[in-house]
């Protein structure tokens, strides 16, 4: 790759990503953040985990984590650090996962593959439906964004495993990864299973069996159904639980697909994303030269690969809406955005076969990710959103009224405490921009809290 076309995926990758680490130190708890820590405040951590185990959920680790974090000890400031962690952490995973399906192609470096992951990311970020809810909110991000990151993981580990590099410790990482999941979402445990499925469907068909991996990752599969039979909040959610018919079935079915489409429209009018897709074209290709040699065998079940990531798209959205009567919120939107791109992955290596098929394009590219990145900034988008709430001082401004929220309610003396409306606002870090009286910060600082 020449100088120009390293700096060309560099530059377009700072001007989308950088707003979204920059921000992050505007961010603030919302909603659950206080719930979980409020009352590990109130009852001890491990008492404050026996009341969740008999009423909410049985979402063991997401619910561990939300209570083992900053605000359970007064810390304001590592809500500001921990979507940037999270970010950081993601690439690192998504480098893993590419350096892993390389084979460790001499031709692929560590360092090529970090730049693709950041790229990736990019894309990812410049188009994902939910920002504020599926990043900034932590609470939603230890369930969602944790069991996406443990997923990809899950999934490195896995193609090692299958790959030969079948020891004790990567067996024990696919299982550990599997269970944390288990404990993370029941979405991404759904789409763990459809993979391990599909996987020992083309094994069985090609007559290779069922191998340890399996065996290893149902028996764990038991005794998470049998922790979660026994935890006493499962039946609340069962409680939720609307009940079922064909008429639900199908507008659930429709509007799952629908999802879909609106995912991809939404990546379309993204000029960000664009732009950050026609940065990404060349380490892409030069990534795609070792996975075609090295991955014949997966580039081939395409038939597997299709049903099986078609039936993931599907299901995300399907099971909220249906089981629960809901619509889907964007943080788990998020994860059918995240499957496409696996997808467009997927099938732009096997079209692509190892080769560049536009390189006449390579004069144009640069002026085309120019006049992207200078539209981006022209329409509404979450770069662009973000962007502005920096510069005009939105964030500073939400940021500052927040603190000043934070000192009145503990000089506060009485039992009801009155603070003023939100004068500034978030998009970009609040998964709800509305100013709203929120029971649960009355619940951790234990005093009742007006907002008026």
């Amino acid at each position: 790759m020449s100088k120009g076309q390293a700096f060309l995926s560099r530059a377009t990758a700072l001007i989308i990503l950088l707003p979204f680490f920059v921000i992050s130190f505007f961010n603030h708890p919302l909603g659950d953040d206080y719930w979980s820590t409020g009352m590990v405040r109130r009852l001890g951590f491990l008492h404050a985990q026996v009341e969740l185990y008999n009423t909410v959920p049985p979402r063991w680790l997401a619910l561990g984590l939300s209570c083992f974090s900053p605000l359970s000890w007064g810390n304001f400031w590592g809500y500001k650090v921990i979507p940037v962690v999270f970010l950081l952490l993601f690439i690192a995973a998504m480098a893993g996962l590419f350096r892993t399906l390389s084979g460790y192609s001499p031709g692929v470096t560590r360092k090529s593959c970090y730049e693709l992951a950041i790229l990736f990311t990019a894309v990812f970020l410049s188009a994902a439906p939910g920002i504020g809810g599926g990043i900034y909110w932590v609470s939603a991000l230890i369930v969602f964004g944790i069991g996406l990151l443990l997923f990809v993981c899950w999934v490195n580990l896995l193609v090692m495993w299958y790959r030969g590099r079948r020891s004790r410790w990567v067996l024990a990482g696919i299982g550990v990864c599997f269970l944390a999941m288990a404990g993370s979402n029941e979405i991404i445990t759904v789409v763990s299973l459809v993979i391990l499925g599909v996987v020992n469907l083309y094994r069985i068909r090609r007559k290779r069996g069922i191998d340890r991996a399996t065996v290893l990752l149902l028996s764990l599969l038991g005794l998470s159904v049998g922790f979660v039979a026994c935890f006493k909040g499962a039946p609340h959610r069962l409680a939720l639980m609307q009940t079922t018919d064909s008429a639900k079935f199908w507008y659930s079915a429709g509007f799952s697909i629908l999802v879909s489409g609106f995912c991809v429209l939404k990546a379309l009018i993204s000029p960000f994303c664009l732009a950050a897709l026609i940065a990404a074209y060349d380490p892409f290709i030069r990534w795609c030269r070792s996975v075609y040699g090295v991955q014949q065998e997966l580039l081939n079940a395409v038939s597997y690969f299709t049903a099986g990531w078609l039936f993931i798209l599907f299901t995300i959205p399907f099971i909220v809406l249906y089981l629960s009567g809901l619509h889907p919120p964007y943080r788990v939107v998020n994860m059918v955005f995240f499957f496409q791109l696996i997808g467009l992955m997927y099938f732009g290596t096997r079209a692509t076969r190892g080769r560049g098929p536009f390189a006449k394009f390579g004069q144009y590219r640069n002026i085309a990710v120019a006049l992207l990145l200078i539209s981006g900034f022209m329409c509404k988008n979450n770069v662009s959103i973000a962007v502005r709430e920096l510069v005009s001082g939105n964030a500073y401004q939400y940021d500052k009224e927040m603190n000043q929220r934070y000192q009145l309610i503990l000089k506060c003396r009485a039992d009801s405490c009155v603070v003023p409306y939100l004068r500034h606002t978030s998009i970009t870090l609040r998964y709800d921009s509305a100013d709203v009286n929120d029971f649960h910060i009355s619940d951790y600082f234990q005093k009742k809290v007006i907002v008026r």
